[in-house]
C-alpha cells in the first residue's frame, strides 16, 4: 500500500520546512536536520500528491480477509479516530473498517 502526505496538510506554519537528508558526505555544511524554504518542496511534493491521489482503488473482492497481510491492502473506511497516541484503539478501528464491506 503506497504512502504519501499532502503537502498542504503538514501543520507547520511559516516559510521554513524540516528537510531530513541524513549524513552528506559531498556537503559538510549539511546537516542530519535542516530548515529549508517551505514553497520549492511544496511544488514538487504537491505533484507526488496528486500522482498518489489519482491511482485507482484497490478491488475490495480480490482480498482474501482471512489473511491479515491481504487484509492491510483495503483502504481503511473510517480515516481519523481521534483517539490518543498511546492508545491502540486507532489500529483496532483502522483493521475494522478494512474487514467491513462498504
Amino acid at each position: 500500500m503506497p504512502l504519501e502526505y499532502s503537502p498542504t496538510r503538514t501543520g507547520r506554519a511559516g516559510n521554513a520546512q524540516i528537510e531530513n537528508i541524513g549524513k552528506d558526505k559531498t556537503d559538510e555544511t549539511k546537516k542530519a536536520i535542516n530548515m529549508v524554504p517551505q514553497e520549492p518542496i511544496k511544488v514538487q511534493e504537491g505533484k507526488c500528491f496528486d500522482f498518489f491521489v489519482d491511482l485507482p482503488e484497490f478491488d475490495r473482492t480480490k482480498v482474501n480477509k482471512n489473511l491479515v497481510k491481504q487484509a492491510m491492502l483495503l483502504e481503511p473506511l473510517f480515516e481519523f479516530s481521534g483517539s490518543c497516541a498511546g492508545c491502540g484503539e486507532t489500529a483496532y478501528v483502522r483493521l475494522v473498517s478494512q474487514l467491513r464491506e462498504p
